[in-house]
């Protein structure tokens, strides 16, 4: 979290203000066209903007986010099924299949090697 503030320092107040908001609520579906609303920019133009200023493009950006909750909640003890319905993932296996994509392994081997 340390390097991701750092690099926010460089980011403008509306990339900052994007971050803000995804943090705060990435327990449910962000969308795109929300995020430009509330910046007052075009959905095209925000996305490079993040895209530029964060290395990250804006959908992998909230997938990693809600990976980092995930990964909290289970070493917690939480369920899949827990974590999945807490943040808000359509479905277990859709959870299963974004986690493992972002981590290289599935929850229950990240419980595994973090217990």
């Amino acid at each position: 979290m340390v390097q991701e503030t750092k690099s926010l320092q460089n980011c403008s107040a509306v990339v900052r203000a994007c971050v803000d908001y995804i943090t705060v609520h990435s327990h449910g579906l962000i969308k795109l066209e929300e995020l430009a609303e509330g910046t007052g920019y075009t959905k095209e133009y925000l996305a490079k903007l993040f895209k530029k200023e964060m290395g990250i493009s804006i959908s992998d950006y909230i997938l990693k986010v809600r990976v980092d909750e995930a990964k909290e909640l289970l070493v917690t003890g939480r369920s899949c099924g827990e974590v999945t319905h807490l943040l808000g993932f359509s479905s277990q296996s859709y959870f299963i299949r974004q986690f493992k994509k972002t981590t290289g392994m599935t929850p229950k081997l990240f419980v595994n090697v973090n217990s």
